[in-house]
């Protein structure tokens, strides 16, 4: 695949050169071809329904842990 001389042009300024805009345009041309990261923005696009049992349980553990009791055993 060739590429195009703009982008050759890009790579090619050193890191310390390159321009707030010259940054982005290469972190949004290898986001758009890291599976991951889609595949990880598809995943916080769509999050889990809020519980307000899980909240609860947050807070519960939270609070065991940080007994003295619990803190001191171990």
């Amino acid at each position: 695949a060739s590429v195009a001389a703009d982008v050759i042009a890009l790579l090619e300024t050193p890191l310390d050169k390159r321009s707030p805009e010259q940054k982005d345009r290469l972190a949004a041309m290898y986001i758009t071809q890291d599976a991951e990261y889609a595949r990880l923005a598809v995943d916080a696009a769509n999050p889990p329904p809020a519980d307000p049992r899980v909240l609860g349980a947050q807070d519960l553990v939270w609070a065991l842990i940080n007994n003295p009791a619990f803190l001191f055993n171990h």
